[in-house]
């Protein structure tokens, strides 16, 4: 019908041709199952195209036009084969079938380059018929692993050719990756052992990478991209084939490391130095492992000849090819070009990174043993120290500090287990979180000493005002390593009230000292506030009672107070500031509110001390006892608060709270010795308290205010003399009580002449003569009739000389009356 349709016209020959070309497939399909049937439809549908791409060419069609039943022919020719095969050889295995394939692959390859000279076009339903059989063919021949690893073979020959033919460097790809195929199968057929097959894939790589050198040092160097990305591709695919048996993976690791390091230079790619430097510890790895003279703890020390060569590689590599221009870091917006510009094209990148895990893995490696963690945090220090005279970054410092943190902490630990002798009982306290922490004081110390000195030498501002000067400076990071290790070692110290007490007291003399150094009263304060926190701390480790805590709290603001005060009366008078006036008013407050805080404290809990005193005035028994314990805590409260309060008002000037204080103390006097020690004798009362009212009568009279102090010193001497005169009268033995009325007395006529005041005078005077009188006529009288003998008149004369005081201008006019009168006579 074809051939009938050729005779006809244009218009007569399409329904012909289209019945033809209908019919032929349905024919092909009829007889597939026949291969006798099917290997002669299927070669007269070859002839058939054929015959119908001639004729296409014939009446003057020319590109894909011209070539579209070259594709049904091209890819019926190998079909046809194989059925030809399985005509005559109809028992071959399928194998042969697949080797068919591959054999009509270069034919149709051949065919492709013949028709490729009547029209380009015609090529290409040839090549790709070519192509379709070589991969066809792979995989029918693929159960067959020898054959396949042939085939594959075959595969690399044909897509040379192509490459050499079609001048495509493309067709590298799979003439690359053919032979790597190849290899694994080879390997597997020959029972070798897996975890050394990756070694192999090494080696080929190798090869290839040869080969690109070789091509790339040619005029067709763009051939060799293809052969060095499959090259690289089967080192990766190599490494995990070789990762479970340690001497495989150490020569598969260390050979690919090798070829990457040498790629790198050859290519002057930096980046793949990457991947070199990251597989050279494991054969290190590996080598350490089959040593068996060093032990599993040493490995992290072991570590340190790798660490050293990495880092003198990163040396050579920047000397020689490194760039050391300068971070960006003022500038944000190039962080990220420029990291990426130093990760691809900075040499000592990836032996500096190395050199770096290298430390962290040395550390952890040695975690699980005190004192090689303390030599490898060591070392870690000084490798650090190194990177920060070279690089000039204070990341290198914070990293010192913590490898010196992480040191001293390994050294503690070391010594809590006996590792490092130490005097008894240290090794057992050791044991105690508490007391680690109070080891670390030296630390804590040391990183205020380095900030101190560093911020000198630098002339750095503290670190204190704005945001951003927190972090800018070279002292800035030993400051906060200081801050932490104040918190942390504090907080870990109260556990322990026994070095938590220590580590108080430390901090609070460092805070004071940083306050006076960088002028700061908040740590003043916070000083202040930790000895607050030590006192209590002490309390608790002694487990004192609860009488002792408003004692305690007393005694430090006697100490605060004192000291705050002595600060202020040094600072008056003198021009400037001294660096210890921070101190000043956290001292003078935390004094004030301790003292009231323990008065507080002792009244509410002393309120029984009151209810004994009244007793014990009403004659019943002393308190005994636990009582007495009360008692004390009470007198000792009052004496040293009102000490400290006694040293405010001298330094201020506070008269009234002076008044108070030394009234505090006598009161605190008085408690003791009546209710303590029982002393029921007057005089130990009234002296000190009638001596207290003469210096506030004093006070007072200076103020201005003499009304008041005149009734204060009345107040004072009948205390004085009105008790000793009635004991001197009422007394079996009275005489040294005369005594000491006399004694009282002259006191007053000193004290008169010195004030300038005549009224001691006359008290005074009247005082000694009263004693004396009194002494001779005492034995005249009862003791009952001394009441009305010298009681009555004593309080008359003391009357009389207060009316006599009084009205002394008065008295001073009539007497010159009297005195002129008197001249008149005889």
């Amino acid at each position: 019908m074809w051939l009938a349709s050729l005779a006809l016209r244009r218009p007569y020959r399409t329904p012909p041709e289209v019945t033809a070309h209908l019919l032929l497939p349905l024919a092909l399909l009829w007889g597939a199952g026949d291969p006798k049937t099917s290997s002669g439809t299927f070669g007269l549908g070859v002839a058939f195209y054929a015959a119908a791409a001639f004729a296409d060419h014939r009446r003057g069609r020319t590109g894909g036009a011209a070539a579209r039943f070259l594709y049904p022919a091209a890819f019926l020719f190998p079909v046809w084969g194989l059925y030809l095969l399985a005509r005559f050889y109809p028992h071959l295995p399928q194998t042969h079938f697949g080797v068919l394939l591959l054999l009509l692959s270069p034919v149709l390859f051949i065919l492709a380059r013949l028709l490729r000279r009547v029209q380009p076009a015609d090529a290409f339903p040839a090549y790709l018929a070519a192509y379709a059989c070589a991969i066809a063919g792979t995989a029918v021949v693929s159960a067959d692993r020898p054959l396949l690893a042939l085939a594959l073979l075959w595969d690399m020959g044909l897509a040379l050719v192509s490459a050499w033919v079609l001048k495509g460097p493309a067709w590298g790809y799979p003439a690359a990756a053919c032979p790597a195929g190849a290899l694994l199968l080879a390997l597997a057929e020959r029972k070798f052992p897996p975890d050394w097959r990756g070694l192999w894939l090494v080696g080929l790589a190798a090869a290839y990478l040869l080969i690109a050198w070789a091509l790339r040092r040619l005029p067709i160097r763009r051939y060799a991209p293809p052969w060095m990305i499959v090259a690289y591709t089967v080192l990766a695919l190599g490494l995990p084939v070789a990762g479970y048996e340690p001497l495989a993976a150490a020569w598969t690791f260390g050979a690919a490391a090798v070829l990457y390091g040498l790629s790198a230079f050859w290519l002057r790619e930096p980046l793949l130095l990457m991947p070199a430097m990251g597989l050279a510890p494991v054969p290190y790895i590996v080598a350490l492992d089959r040593t068996g003279w060093i032990p599993w703890a040493d490995w992290g020390l072991a570590l340190w000849p790798g660490i050293l060569a990495a880092g003198g590689l990163g040396w050579v590599l920047e000397r020689y090819l490194g760039d050391r221009a300068p971070f960006p870091w003022e500038s944000p917006g190039r962080w990220l070009p420029e990291a990426a510009r130093r990760l691809v094209g900075w040499w000592p990148l990836a032996p500096y990174l190395v050199a770096a895990l290298g430390v962290v893995t040395a550390i952890a490696w040695s975690w699980d043993f005190p004192l090689r963690r303390m030599l490898a945090f060591l070392l870690a220090a000084l490798a650090c120290g190194w990177a920060l005279a070279h690089f000039r970054r204070r990341g290198w410092l914070v990293a010192l500090l913590a490898a010196v943190h992480g040191a001293w902490w390994s050294a503690v630990a070391g010594a809590a287990l006996g590792l490092i002798p130490l005097p008894s009982p240290w090794p057992a306290r050791l044991g105690d979180p508490a007391w680690r922490a109070f080891a670390f004081l030296p630390v804590t110390l040391l990183m205020a000493l380095g900030g101190l000195a560093v911020q000198r030498r630098w002339g750095e501002a503290p670190p204190f005002g704005e945001r951003r000067m927190a972090w800018p400076g070279w002292s800035r990071p030993f400051f906060w390593f200081l801050l932490w290790d104040v918190a942390a070692v504090q907080m870990v110290g109260v556990r322990n009230a026994h070095p938590g007490t220590l580590i108080s007291l430390a901090h609070a003399v460092l805070l004071a000292a940083l306050a006076m150094v960088w002028g700061r009263k908040s740590l003043a304060w916070g000083a202040a506030a930790l000895g607050f926190v030590a006192l209590v701390e002490r309390l608790f480790w002694v487990a004192a009672p609860e009488t002792d805590v408003p004692v305690a709290l007393a005694l430090l603001a006697l100490a605060y107070g004192t000291v705050g005060y002595w600060m202020e009366y040094l600072r008056r008078g003198r021009k400037g500031t001294r660096f210890w006036d921070v101190l000043e008013e956290p001292l003078e407050v935390g004094g004030q509110i301790l003292a009231a805080t323990a008065i507080a404290w002792a009244l509410a809990a002393g309120l029984e001390v009151w209810r004994w005193l009244v007793r014990a005035l009403l004659g019943y028994p002393f308190p005994t006892g636990e009582d007495i314990l009360l008692v004390q805590m009470v007198v000792l409260v009052l004496a040293l608060t009102g000490l400290m309060y006694l040293a405010a008002s001298l330094v201020r000037r506070w008269y009234w709270r002076g008044y108070g204080a030394v009234a505090m103390l006598l009161i605190a006097w008085s408690l003791e010795w009546f209710l303590v020690w029982g002393r029921r004798e007057v005089q130990w009362y009234a002296v000190p308290a009638g001596l207290y009212l003469l210096g506030v009568g004093w006070l007072e009279w200076r103020q201005g205010r003499r009304t008041l102090g005149r009734w204060i010193d009345r107040l004072a001497v009948l205390l004085l003399l009105g008790t000793s005169f009635y004991q001197s009268l009422a007394e079996a033995n009275g005489w040294p009580y005369g005594l000491l009325m006399g004694a009282e007395g002259l006191l007053l006529v000193w004290w008169g002449s010195a004030r300038r005041q005549r009224q001691f005078l006359y008290i005074g005077t009247m005082g000694v003569v009263l004693a004396v009188t009194g002494q001779l006529l005492r034995q005249l009288f009862t003791v009952t009739n001394a009441w009305i003998a010298f009681g009555v008149p004593g309080l008359v004369i003391l009357a009389v000389v207060i009316w006599i005081e009084r009205r002394l201008e008065y008295l001073r006019a009539v007497s010159e009356e009297w005195k002129a009168r008197l001249e008149k006579w005889e």
